[in-house]
C-alpha cells in the first residue's frame, strides 16, 4: 500500500478506494444496485370513505298541506223548525256520496220529527242525507266521512246502530230506526250552506 493515500484493496479483480472521491460511482466504473422500492401497505385498519359527504344543507321548509272544505267545524246545531226543501249543502253533500261511495239512492228533504221524538229532523231543515248502500259501502263511507267532518260541516253520522259526533267519536246508537240500510249524514247550518266538496 503505498504510503499517503488513500487505503484500497482488489476484490475480484477491480480496484476500490475506502475513501472514494465520487460516492455516487465506486472506482472501477461500476454502479452499485439501486435499492428496491418499498411497497406501501395500507393497513388494514384504517378506512378510507369511498365516497365524500356533500355538505350539509338545511332541510326545505315544509308546504302546508292544502286545505280543503269550508272551515264550518261540525257543532251540533239541533234542527228547530220545517224549511221549504233540501239546502245547497244537502244536494252538494247528495253529489259527494254518489261520486264517492256509489250507493243506491238518497233522501234529502222530509219534513218531519225525529223518528221516536217530538223535535224536529235535519231532514225537516233539508240539511241531512241519507246514503242508502250496502254494507261495504256503508262501512267506507261511514269510516271517510268522520276524516271530513269537522272541515266540512258535517255534524253527525249514523250507520249500522253506531254514531259518530264531534268529541264523543263513535258509540253506539240506540234510535228507534238502526240506520243499517243507509248512512245519516247530518250537517249543521254552515255546512248546509257552504259543503261543495265533489
Amino acid at each position: 500500500m503505498p504510503l499517503g493515500g488513500p487505503p484500497s484493496f482488489n476484490t475480484s479483480g477491480h480496484q476500490f478506494s475506502l475513501f472514494n472521491a465520487n460516492p455516487s460511482f465506486p472506482i472501477g466504473g461500476h454502479q452499485p444496485p439501486a435499492a428496491a422500492p418499498i411497497p406501501f401497505i395500507q393497513p388494514s385498519h384504517v378506512q378510507i370513505p369511498s365516497f365524500i359527504p356533500p355538505a350539509y344543507q338545511a332541510p326545505p321548509t315544509p308546504i302546508a298541506p292544502p286545505m280543503f272544505g269550508n272551515n264550518c267545524g261540525c257543532t251540533i246545531q239541533p234542527a228547530t223548525h220545517c224549511t221549504s226543501g233540501p239546502a245547497i249543502g244537502a244536494r252538494n253533500l247528495e253529489t259527494y256520496m254518489k261520486n264517492n261511495f256509489g250507493g243506491t239512492r238518497t233522501e234529502i228533504f222530509n219534513c218531519r220529527d225525529v223518528r221516536g221524538g217530538a223535535t224536529t229532523s235535519l231532514h225537516g231543515e233539508g240539511r241531512a242525507v241519507d246514503f242508502y248502500a250496502n254494507k261495504a259501502d256503508g262501512n267506507r263511507a261511514f269510516e271517510a266521512l268522520q276524516t271530513i267532518a269537522c272541515q266540512n260541516g258535517i255534524q253527525e253520522i249514523i250507520w249500522d246502530k253506531q254514531i259518530w259526533t264531534d268529541g264523543k267519536g263513535v258509540r253506539p246508537y240506540n234510535g228507534v230506526h238502526p240506520h243499517h240500510d243507509h248512512v245519516h249524514i247530518g250537517l249543521n247550518k254552515c255546512g248546509a250552506e257552504k259543503f261543495d266538496l265533489k
